[in-house]
């Protein structure tokens, strides 16, 4: 009898267990949250890129405000974003001017290049590209197309028609035209620029007259020259 007593408390107290263990561990299907009562985080919709003008108008703000590397961003993005668009072709513009500020002439060169290719002939960007355009060229030692740059921007008779002048008479040097240089110094020099600028011109027009053995004409225009230092 004790042995059945024995046997009897052994599968009661497993019958225990077994169903202490199947209440301990819950069926995860029945304690998981139904799809349709799952909260999901809302997803915010993408940030749309500004379009070609404000991009413009957020260019020219930076650079009015002094801040060239904003601006080249601003301009950069609209190129990438807007290629063929009519802001895009003032954006080539002044991402030029930006480089040729920063001594990046052949990058520079390549967007005025650009610029004059497809801007109309009444942009008023136009002149100032011929003259930054003759810049790159300057540096870049093609003084013959710096000359012809120069010489179509002062046909514009802008009012520093004259600083391109100065320009193209150093590049007439450069090339052996002398009597082109001495033209181009002496137009510079009787012109209405800074007092000092005009006399550096007469004195390069004198000593390349010197130059040529040309006495009496370097002698005429010290004259000239002694009459601006008594302005």
């Amino acid at each position: 009898m004790k042995f059945l007593r024995y046997i009897l408390l052994s599968i009661l107290l497993l019958g225990a267990l077994g169903a202490c263990d199947l209440t301990d561990h819950a069926d995860p299907l029945a304690t998981a949250t139904p799809p349709h009562q799952i909260l999901l985080e809302p997803t915010l919709p993408p940030t749309p890129a500004p379009s070609a003008g404000p991009l413009l108008d957020q260019a020219l703000r930076a650079l009015a405000q002094g801040d060239d590397d904003a601006a080249a961003l601003s301009l950069s993005e609209l190129l990438r974003l807007y290629p063929e668009t009519q802001e895009a072709l003032t954006a080539r513009y002044y991402l030029a001017t930006h480089y040729a500020s920063r001594g990046r002439w052949t990058s520079a060169a390549e967007l005025f290049s650009w610029f004059l290719a497809q801007a109309p002939p009444d942009d008023p960007l136009r002149a100032p590209t011929l003259f930054w355009l003759g810049r790159a060229h300057e540096t870049a030692g093609t003084h013959a197309a710096a000359i012809e740059l120069f010489a179509s921007y002062r046909a514009l008779g802008t009012s520093i028609e004259p600083y391109a002048a100065l320009r193209q008479a150093a590049q007439e040097q450069a090339l052996g035209q002398q009597d082109a240089a001495i033209a181009s110094f002496l137009h510079a020099a009787r012109s209405s620029i800074l007092p000092g600028e005009r006399a550096g011109a007469f004195e390069k027009a004198i000593a390349l007259h010197v130059a040529a053995g040309r006495a009496t004409e370097a002698l005429a225009l010290y004259d000239e020259l002694l009459d601006l230092a008594q302005l």
